[in-house]
């Protein structure tokens, strides 16, 4: 008897464990799943390592977290999000190297960046997110052979304990452009930084690097038709809507991913979704809720989305109360919104019609 009850609590115990393990990032609230359509840009993201320590520069100025080159025409939305552990103040950016023989052109369009405490508020990233949509900027850049360009625009000098975060958008207009975002130090030249290799990943696995195929995700959400009326963006798993989570390019290698798989982006932060409402009557509210719940969690720090109104750009606050962490949104006049989770917050946001 005891040798069975040991037994017994035993498989409770792994049970437990493996839902735990498992059940995290479970969507909590009714829903129905929805099918995307990807659109839009290639998206370059780096969030791995999230954390930068010393070591991950080890005794070199700069790294880089990710490398690509760049195809003639195609247009690049490059973001970082990346906190500073190193004791000193840390450089964040992107830059743009020639590696041809001929000279070659590059156009800079949207961009924002900032910085702020860890435990800070993450409006702060919704502003960035914002002021990155509504900039206007078309600047062109022509490279001679060998030579780079450091962006400016997106350059962070992220001081200690805190985070950087930039977003731009690079129009290739030549061949063999190549592309870094990379962190360096504060005396770190422009040669060394264009120079430099992939930085120590610290076996993070649990935050993503990569280049994916898409920035945005285009969906309508017919109301009548809807049992739960419901449904969730940024979601963590791809089981949860189709085509949600990016298609990834080269999964390895110099551009790839580090980190979770494509099955996993824990929010698709920086993506931005488009939504038309179809057939909601006389509804007129989007009640917009953090599941934080799904995280296994019972109190959650204040959330801020991006959300475009039909005539706007708007940083919003999920205030946390006993019943949740929600806001209630109006629906625009021609049922269309669009929604960017910016960094520093977590994935599983519910849009309910009421």
């Amino acid at each position: 008897m005891k040798i069975s009850k040991r037994i017994t609590s035993c498989v409770l115990v792994i049970t437990m464990v493996m839902c735990l393990l498992f059940c995290s990032y479970a969507n909590t609230l009714p829903y129905d799943s929805l099918t995307m359509t990807q659109g839009g840009h290639y998206y370059i993201y780096s969030n791995c390592p999230e954390s930068v320590n010393s070591s991950v520069l080890g005794n070199d100025s700069a790294k880089y977290t990710i490398n690509t080159t760049l195809k003639k025409g195609s247009i690049y939305d490059v973001e970082y999000y990346h906190i500073n552990y190193t004791g000193s103040t840390l450089r964040a950016g992107v830059i743009v190297i020639n590696n041809g023989s001929a000279s070659a052109q590059f156009t800079v369009k949207n961009f924002g960046k900032t910085t702020r405490v860890p435990n800070g508020d993450r409006a702060t990233h919704a502003y960035m997110q914002n002021t990155y949509q509504i900039s206007s900027n078309n600047q062109t850049y022509v490279l001679q052979p060998g030579a780079s360009r450091i962006i400016d625009y997106v350059e962070t000098s992220i001081p200690a304990n805190n985070v950087g975060n930039g977003k731009v958008i690079v129009q290739s207009n030549s061949d063999s452009l190549g592309l870094k975002i990379y962190l360096a130090n504060s005396s770190a030249s422009q040669s060394s930084i264009q120079s430099c290799s992939r930085c120590s990943q610290n076996n993070d696995t649990t935050h993503t690097t990569g280049l994916f195929a898409n920035d945005s995700r285009a969906v309508s959400f017919n109301v009548g038709n809807s049992a739960t009326n419901s449904f969730y963006l940024a979601a963590y798993n791809n089981s949860t809507n189709t085509n949600e989570l990016s298609d990834y390019i080269n999964p390895y290698g110099d551009v790839g991913t580090i980190g979770r798989g494509p099955s996993q982006l824990a929010g698709n932060y920086g993506v931005r979704y488009d939504v038309k409402l179809t057939n909601y009557g006389t509804k007129n509210k989007i009640k917009i809720t953090y599941d934080y719940a799904s995280h296994g969690s019972k109190a959650v720090d204040l959330e801020a989305i991006s959300f475009y109104n039909g005539s706007s750009w708007e940083k919003i606050s999920l205030t946390n109360t006993s019943s949740g962490c929600y806001v209630y949104k109006s629906i625009p006049s021609d049922g269309t919104f669009k929604f960017i989770l910016p960094g520093g917050n977590c994935c599983n946001i519910n849009f309910k019609i009421e």
